[in-house]
């Protein structure tokens, strides 16, 4: 990074999210430490119910690393990376989270899984990327759509 500000989510943003209660969610290919240490903090503030996966004794290891206890949280054990947006995907499709949750996979393997017809996420609506971004603590939001 070229600032050397330190890494915060804005506060209305947090107020805002946590009306909503925590939110199903799944992290797809959840094998990395930034991986887990988000999905703790995401859980700390409320915001979400985590399902983990990928290879559960990563996952596992991870979270020991950071003295977080996961064991009340699903966890579903698939080592292969392309095989963990086929998981995503359905979980989505069934109803079971809300939200996907991008971990340690490519972009590509990822949305390519998603877009199939056959779990019916998209429709007949436009999907967006939408990446939210401050540049202090109390500026507007700066909001960047489809930059991936």
């Amino acid at each position: 990074m070229l600032s050397k500000k330190e890494i915060i989510c804005p506060e209305q943003l947090l107020k805002l999210a946590k009306t909503k209660g925590p939110v199903k969610v799944v992290i797809v290919n959840a094998g990395k430490a930034v991986s887990i240490e988000s999905a703790k903090q995401a859980v700390d503030e409320g915001l979400i119910d985590p399902i983990f996966v990928g290879d559960k004794k990563v996952i596992d290891k991870l979270a020991g690393d950071i003295n977080w206890d996961i064991s009340k949280y699903e966890i579903i054990n698939e080592p292969e990376e392309n095989n963990t947006a086929l998981i995503g995907a359905k979980l989505a499709s069934e109803g079971k989270v809300k939200i996907i949750v991008k971990g340690h996979i490519h972009t590509d393997i990822l949305m390519k899984e998603v877009f199939k017809r056959e779990y019916n996420l998209i429709g007949k609506t436009r999907l967006s990327h939408i990446w939210h971004m401050t540049l202090d603590k109390d500026d507007r939001p700066l909001i960047i759509t489809d930059g991936a």
